[in-house]
């Protein structure tokens, strides 16, 4: 009598744009008591290294969100075997067929689109909940906020344009309001920045990573620039003439006594 006491681990491959390319191990033991309804972590981790081309994606760090995810394709090296696999439909509908179970050195392949500006705000909503999404999404941030430079947001939270600005500190302190448009730049297949306004307060729209988002100097009227102007000439005067009557008083105290007091 033979009994199956364990499967054998196998190594599969991923290339393309994912985080980290290369091969990883894999457990081939599928038993559905495998880490269910256990708090053990040990165990919730050897189920995430079953077979599925979903986990190989979470093992290598993600797929980056460019990607093009409707011709991730799967090649076995021994039997040299290729078909195309729909992870779009797997998002969209769930379908499970989508996301095969691996052989022993299949190698994956996940193409890039020709420029990040082909990726849809649905396409790409779908991408940050699924379970092969970085978790982090870093945006730059610049211009009028507090704490300008890299942000990261939560891919499990909010990932708008706003989220970015709060991340950055928020506007400056003398901002009385929100500006009505932001700047959002992305580069396209040939590095170039496409730059287009947005107005937050209205359009609060998604970012994706490498963003750049230049918050302008709010607009001030002119009345408010004029007394800034004088402000600036009366200013050094003023603390001339502080510093002369407090070295003055130093010689003369009676400098203000009032006469007949």
């Amino acid at each position: 009598t033979i009994r199956l006491d364990q499967t054998k681990p196998f190594v599969a491959y991923v290339r393309g744009n994912v985080l980290n390319p290369g091969g990883y191990e894999l457990s081939t033991d599928t038993s559905t008591n495998q880490g269910f309804f256990s708090q053990d972590l040990s165990m919730l981790q050897m189920q995430r290294k079953s077979p599925l081309l979903s986990n190989l994606l979470v093992a290598s760090g993600g797929a980056k969100f460019d990607s093009d995810f409707e011709h991730v394709k799967i090649k076995n090296s021994l039997t040299n075997e290729e078909f195309n696999v729909n992870l779009l439909e797997f998002l969209d509908s769930g379908d499970a067929n989508q996301d095969v179970y691996l052989m022993a050195g299949d190698v994956v392949y996940v193409p890039k689109l020709a420029t990040p500006l082909a990726v849809t705000e649905e396409s790409y909503r779908k991408y940050v909940t699924s379970t092969f999404s970085p978790k982090f999404v870093p945006i730059k941030v610049f211009g009028y906020v507090n704490a300008p430079g890299i942000v990261k947001l939560d891919s499990s939270s909010s990932i708008t344009i706003n989220s970015a600005i709060m991340g950055a500190g928020g506007y400056l302190a003398d901002a009385a309001y929100a500006p009505k448009k932001v700047y959002i730049s992305r580069a396209d297949a040939s590095g170039k920045l496409v730059t287009k306004a947005i107005n937050p307060m209205s359009n609060d729209i998604m970012v994706m990573p490498n963003d750049i988002v230049y918050v302008p100097e709010k607009p001030r009227p002119l009345i408010g620039k004029a007394f800034e102007a004088i402000n600036k000439v009366i200013m050094p005067a003023n603390t001339f003439a502080n510093s002369y009557n407090n070295w003055a008083l130093m010689f003369n105290p009676t400098r203000y006594q009032v006469i007949g007091k």
